[in-house]
């Protein structure tokens, strides 16, 4: 009988701590991830898919405007260069 008892408050503790393994904000935020284009509906998938884009074609945009500016710098940097050495 004692040893029954044991059994059962092992099985019980193992549940606990399996549903506290559930409830860590690891595990929701994993489910989230895994599971949640499947629940948005068509709508709202769209509406994501398009949110996503938006912002890649923003960090795009961005990343060409950094390099024109990193070329455009540079150019100035190579003509002041040269003008610096016509002087002299």
């Amino acid at each position: 009988r004692r040893h029954e008892s044991r059994k059962q408050r092992k099985q019980r503790a193992d549940a606990r701590e399996m549903l506290d393994e559930a409830c860590s904000p690891a595990a929701s935020f994993a489910l989230i991830t895994l599971w949640r284009p499947r629940h948005l509906s068509p709508e709202d998938n769209r509406r994501v898919g398009a949110e996503r884009a938006r912002v890649r074609s923003r960090r795009t945009n961005e990343r060409r405007e950094r390099e024109e500016l990193r070329h455009e710098s540079k150019c100035e940097k190579e003509r002041d260069e040269a003008t610096d050495t016509d002087v002299w």
